[in-house]
């Protein structure tokens, strides 16, 4: 959820916060942020508009805890992201990329992970939708043939089969509610991989729009670890 527009700037209290700075994790007006940009120690920090930033991205890091800097390079070594005066220290030798290249990258796998989520909406709403029709009707017609059948049978041989009647009858109904109850919970294994998909489809969609690359980054990384958490399909299609 957006922050509302009402956040006050975190330097006067005064104005609200129209901006927030990524690099100093505050919100700003249009006055603090004037004199902000012209600050050596601050003019390049990264902002953005007070409207794009949601509750999770604050409890993010964007900066090097070592030197108070904001991340700008990712050490392909230790897997994590670095600041400039990290390069030239803990991580001097190591193969580092800039934070651009490596967010593009995490883009274009938010890309296809997107397609894959969206494949497999559509295969799960067809299933369910297979398995609300198609499925428990015939399911239905198959036990109201068979009690038709035996009911037919039982009519010609009514004194011989009796007790066959009553125990055929007894085993369509035992199907029929055995049938059942694994149709719906079939059912009800599809429409939740449906729910977990289509929040995982709007949330990828949603970090799309993020520009600030680290914040990018960093809630991929975990969209990516609950996409792989989510349960298969059943593959099972219905009879």
């Amino acid at each position: 959820m957006a922050q509302e527009s009402a956040t006050k700037c975190d330097i006067c209290k005064g104005y609200i916060g129209k901006v927030f700075c990524y690099g100093c994790r505050n919100f700003l007006c249009q006055t603090c942020n004037s004199w902000h940009e012209k600050f050596p120690a601050t003019k390049l920090h990264t902002v953005t508009d007070s409207h794009n930033v949601d509750r999770s991205t604050l409890t993010l890091t964007f900066v090097c805890e070592d030197h108070k800097l904001e991340f700008c390079y990712f050490c392909q070594k230790c897997k994590f992201l670095i600041c400039a005066q990290c390069v030239t220290s803990v991580h001097n030798g190591h193969s580092i990329r800039d934070i651009k290249e490596v967010a593009a990258a995490a883009r274009g796998d938010v890309q296809k992970r997107l397609g894959k989520i969206k494949e497999n909406i559509k295969t799960l709403s067809d299933l369910i939708e297979a398995f609300k029709t198609k499925k428990q009707t015939m399911l239905q017609n198959d036990t109201d043939n068979f009690i038709k059948e035996v009911n037919e049978i039982s009519q010609d041989m009514i004194k011989i089969i009796e007790s066959v009647t009553e125990s055929n009858l007894t085993l369509a109904s035992d199907f029929l509610i055995l049938e059942k109850q694994q149709l719906l919970y079939n059912l009800a294994k599809l429409e939740k991989s449906f729910s977990e998909y289509n929040s995982m489809h709007e949330r990828h969609k949603l970090i799309l729009k993020e520009k600030h690359d680290v914040t990018f980054f960093l809630k991929q990384k975990s969209l990516a670890k609950e996409f792989e958490l989510l349960d298969d399909i059943m593959p099972r299609n219905p009879r």
